[in-house]
């Protein structure tokens, strides 16, 4: 071991320990000294230091302390001060400019990033180094992705994977195509990537396992795999807790693990993770990250009509397009089940009309059209349908419930289907979402 190494492990053994008592200051110091005494080559070992996607690292004092205020989700406009400030230098280099990029993108500060990137565009010209055009192209694609046009973020992304984006890059291009795609509906496309590139199991070999871990989360709640879903988005906590990260808005990663838990039956923990986000977004203060959380709350506690309201007059203020068609479909289904079903209607029909490149919320939102249009609902039930249904709802397998009944596990699963028939809906996941009493 170099002593350089040594170094390193010394000073992130010093970084955890601070952290873990909240002595952020003393933590900041250590890694900017770390990070400013090490040589180019051993830059890779930073992410054991610091969160940057792409590893990216660069000494500007400034790009740093942007990076580690965002990580620990405090003073978001000094971190923004500061990568604005990067950003304005006459010369500035790639490392550097990806890290206030990266700071902009997690503070909402979307305008600003697309200018910035536009003008590295611009300056760069036609001469564009390949390391340069590889982290310009993925953080376009980003872009892309987070002002709601995840196909263009796919094809951007795909781009530059099929250039051939340099080894450092590679992993996280991937992770943000996945997300991509499946934000965009294409399930399959996403899990053929990730098979080809071998990323299944617990990824603890991979560069970017942070990110992948987040994407094939994404990947299996849209596929309604929430048990998976729920697992990878534990782990991408564990993993952000290892480097001190508590900002949602580097990854919601409590908001999306509450939204699995609570279709899943977990009531209490799913909560419990809601509300933890809710004051971590609260303390950040971007109306992205408290947009998000709030949803989660909302639905973690039975679908709370005021707090889904609440949630959808922050993303409305936002750029985050997929965000909010995501809570104005949950708010309709919260409005129809308080009686309000002309105002589901209207709101349902918006979610239809400006899905766009949503796939997958267009077909949700078709669905929940005709429940609520055709009338279908729990008055349709039979006594022993709601009680099934309830028992389902509160998290029980079909086997528990067919002991509890006093029912074979076929009987149960007859009547399952004939709820899920009369609500219009298609299993377990969207029962748990079904915000009506039963």
């Amino acid at each position: 071991m170099t002593t350089v190494d040594a170094a390193f492990d010394e000073a992130r053994a010093a970084h955890a320990r601070l952290a873990g008592q909240s002595r952020w200051g003393e933590a900041d110091v250590i890694v900017t000294a770390a990070i400013e005494g090490a040589s180019a080559g051993h830059r890779q070992r930073f992410g054991e230091l610091i969160h940057v996607p792409g590893g990216l690292c660069s000494d500007s004092q400034d790009a740093l302390m942007a990076v580690m205020m965002t990580n620990r989700g405090a003073q978001r406009e000094a971190a923004v001060a500061a990568a604005r400030r990067v950003l304005a230098a006459p010369r500035w280099r790639l490392e550097a400019f990806w890290l206030a990029i990266v700071v902009l993108f997690a503070a909402d500060e979307i305008g600003y990033a697309t200018q910035a990137l536009r003008h590295a565009w611009e300056c760069l010209g036609r001469a564009v180094p390949t390391r340069d055009r590889d982290a310009l192209a993925l953080l376009s694609g980003r872009l892309a992705g987070l002002v709601g046009e995840p196909g263009r973020a796919a094809e951007l992304l795909a781009g530059a994977l099929d250039r051939g984006v340099r080894p450092g890059l590679r992993d996280l291009a991937l992770a943000w195509r996945v997300a991509a795609l499946a934000d965009a509906g294409e399930v399959q496309d996403a899990y053929d990537d990730l098979l080809d590139a071998g990323f299944v199991g617990a990824l603890d070999d991979a560069a970017e396992r942070i990110d992948l871990l987040a994407a094939r989360a994404t990947l299996h709640a849209a596929a309604d795999r929430l048990d998976l879903a729920y697992a990878d988005w534990l782990a991408c906590g564990r993993a952000l807790g290892e480097r001190a990260v508590t900002c949602p808005a580097v990854l919601p990663w409590r908001s999306r693990a509450a939204l699995c838990a609570y279709a899943m039956g977990r009531t209490v923990f799913a909560e419990a993770l809601a509300r933890q986000e809710s004051m971590a977004a609260e303390r950040w203060g971007s109306r992205r990250a408290i947009g998000v959380a709030t949803h989660a709350l909302a639905v973690s506690i039975g679908g709370d009509l005021p707090l889904l309201q609440q949630a959808e007059e922050e993303l409305v203020g936002s750029q985050a397009i997929g965000e909010l068609l995501r809570v104005r479909h949950d708010l309709a289904l919260a409005l129809a089940a308080a009686g309000k079903r002309r105002e589901a209607v209207r709101l349902v029909e918006k979610v239809r009309a400006e899905s766009g490149g949503y796939r997958l919320w267009k077909q949700r939102a078709d669905a929940t059209w005709h429940r609520i249009v055709n009338g279908t609902g729990v008055a349709a039930l039979t006594r022993q349908e709601r009680k099934i249904a309830a028992l389902a709802r509160a998290g029980h397998s079909n086997r528990r419930i067919a002991e509890e009944e006093s029912l074979t596990v076929r009987t149960v699963e007859f009547h399952l289907s004939g709820v899920y028939r009369k609500l219009g809906i298609a299993g377990r996941r969207e029962l748990m979402t079904f915000f009506s009493r039963i």
